[in-house]
């Protein structure tokens, strides 16, 4: 309410004082009180062509053009400085009414004024100011130019497409950290992420102003990472905070600088801009059964370009190449570079596998096991992170099971390779363990002789009819198996990223009941982003210090996840996005630049002004 009233003493406050200014200039009062006529008789009064009529029209521009002729009526009582004409921008419904109230301020016709000639510094000053003020109403208030950075939207939005976001669609949202270096997010460039661009004080509460439209399911929503509240500057957003506390423990993470950098604290509009779908709305159900998405137990369409990750062994296996190779003589490494180049300039032409995904391609393992040594696996968990996958062709006793190397934290080469030699020497030990429990040398063979890479439903089926390649294996993580690096984060959540849920999401007004079971599910957001104080004494829940068996929420709450499935930090991880998290709607790709370029076309003209919420 409190900003609702500023903005209407803002705009109504500076038409009530040129009523006072219009007195001055012979002009009648009441002409300032009339909506869009006021304007016209401002713009005629200031000396202006009729182009500024068509500035106001133009969103965005005629919001510049309101705050110009205030500085152009400052102008008219040969008001010149620049101290003061930004001072009239900042207030000027007192401004205005000064003006025209003030027996000492004379008014002068625009075709009297004298021609003002300003130093060139003072030119440069007012363009650098009035051009900073501009840029940063517009883009917390009308629209704002995102980057996709990552292949977590692939093949829907693609890294290095250039994204207008915009503010309007959902609600400008109020800046929370007003005093803050203009256009930079949350760090100063060149400095590697390590001084923040802002002030922690003064900080306003959450407000956001009336918008467009609300948020629709399969909009690309621009939000501010939920887990971003805490960061380890070493990792910023590629890591959360608290899997490194989870996994790590506190006290190392707040005290190991080498490994963890420097711990900051972020206001909530401060935290990384994340872009993904929203998937779930309020008060409704989600579930993820067998990757297929699903509200209130029905299945949801997928968009066309959604992706799924697959195991891909190609007809001429790397080991089968070398073999073929070496025979003819040549560098054995070299040998292996020339091949998976050849390999990956095959997926990126023909199914436009970006660098990113193919960067992770050759990291996964692939063996059948059974339960007794899937059992014995997790006791590396600290070398290896697991996936358990469907049951095998040859038993239904055997899962084919995915394993990733796990390199921690090692922050120098010396540890690095400290750590890949304690992953070699685990992997020699599991393996040898696992031949004495029936698994062939062929199994084992064969387990780094496949590609991990994400593909589209259409793309999969071209591919399995492909003479190239020997077979593909879709991924699907099996229920039963999952670990703690999944939202909730607690036991008894035995969930996967493809079998996961169900869980109701949180809407405005909604009353929960509470209980030690689902507590987990609802932690953060009561106490986190609904700012409550949550304690469990004796089995009994309390919030602030009352016990209770019920919570109604405050906010609505939303779930996204990425069209790369198996390649995307969504809520499938870190839960819930809030509303007052939500930053703006991507509406339209600007333009899209191919970092891999390997035909040479680095532009994508097909891409530019394409819908970024299209799901077709």
């Amino acid at each position: 309410m409190l900003y609702v009233l500023y903005a209407l003493v803002y705009i109504l406050g500076t038409f009530v004082g040129l009523a006072f200014v219009f007195r001055k200039a012979g002009i009648a009062p009441w002409k300032a009180l009339v909506p869009v006529y006021n304007i016209v008789v401002w713009i005629k009064m200031c000396g202006k062509s009729r182009w500024w009529y068509l500035y106001f029209l133009i969103p965005a521009i005629n919001i510049f053009t309101f705050l110009l002729l205030i500085v152009e009526t400052a102008k008219l009582f040969r008001r010149n400085s620049l101290w003061e004409q930004t001072l009239a921008v900042i207030f000027p419904w007192a401004y205005m009414l000064w003006l025209g109230c003030s027996k000492k301020q004379s008014f002068t016709p625009a075709s009297e004024l004298p021609k003002i000639k300003n130093s060139s510094a003072r030119e440069w000053a007012e363009a650098i100011i009035f051009a900073l003020v501009a840029a940063v109403i517009i883009r917390n208030n009308v629209f704002e130019f995102y980057n996709i950075p990552s292949s977590s939207m692939e093949k829907s939005l693609m890294t290095g497409d250039y994204l207008m976001v915009s503010k309007i669609s959902y609600g400008p949202r109020v800046n929370m950290v007003p005093l803050s270096l203009p256009l930079m997010h949350n760090v100063v460039p060149l400095t590697d992420g390590q001084v923040e661009s802002y002030l922690r004080w003064p900080s306003l509460p959450y407000y956001r102003f009336p918008g467009l439209s609300h948020i629709q399911r399969y909009d690309a929503t621009v939000f501010n990472y939920p887990d971003g509240d805490t960061v380890c500057s070493a990792f910023q957003s590629n890591r959360s905070y608290h899997d490194l506390v989870r996994q790590y423990g506190r006290d190392r993470v707040l005290s190991d600088r080498e490994h963890f950098g420097k711990i900051v604290v972020r206001p909530m509009s401060k935290k990384e801009n994340f872009i993904k779908r929203t998937i779930g709305l309020p008060g409704e159900t989600i579930e993820i059964r067998d990757r297929v998405a699903h509200i209130n137990g029905s299945p949801i369409e997928d968009p066309v370009n959604l992706q799924f990750t697959y195991a891909i062994r190609m007809a001429t296996d790397m080991s089968a190449y070398l073999q073929q190779m070496a025979s003819m003589g040549g560098n054995i490494m070299q040998l292996e570079q020339q091949k998976l180049q050849a390999d990956y300039k095959f997926f990126a032409r023909n199914y436009s596998v970006s660098s990113d995904d193919w960067n992770s391609a050759t990291y996964y393992l692939y063996l059948p096991l059974t339960d007794s040594m899937i059992a014995l696996l997790h006791q590396y968990d600290n070398l290896f992170s697991v996936e358990v996958l469907g049951a095998t062709t040859d038993s239904p006793n055997t899962h084919l099971v995915q394993l990733a190397p796990d390199y921690g934290v090692a922050a120098n080469e010396m540890e690095f390779q400290q750590r890949d030699m304690e992953i070699h020497n685990a992997f020699l030990q599991l393996t040898s363990a696992f031949k004495s429990m029936g698994l062939t040398e062929t199994d084992i063979a064969q387990a780094n002789q496949y590609y991990t890479l994400p593909l589209t439903a259409s793309e999969v089926q071209r591919l399995m009819s492909d003479p190239a390649v020997a077979q593909v294996v879709p991924i699907v993580s099996q229920r039963g198996y999952g670990s703690q690096r999944l939202f909730p984060h607690a036991a008894g959540y035995d969930w996967t990223v493809d079998n996961f849920g169900p869980v109701l999401i949180p809407a405005k007004g909604m009353t929960l009941d509470l209980t030690l079971d689902n507590l987990p599910l609802y932690r953060r957001a009561i106490e986190v982003f609904e700012r409550n104080r949550v304690e469990v004494r004796n089995g009994q829940i309390y919030i602030n210090g009352e016990p209770t068996t019920t919570y109604t929420f405050k906010m609505d709450y939303y779930w996204l996840m990425g069209d790369n499935r198996h390649n995307s930090a969504d809520s499938r991880y870190w839960g819930f996005v809030p509303e007052d998290h939500i930053s703006g709607k991507a509406t339209r790709v600007i333009a899209s630049k191919d970092k891999d370029c390997l035909d040479g076309h680095r532009f994508r003209w097909s891409r530019v002004f394409r819908k970024a919420s299209r799901i077709d």
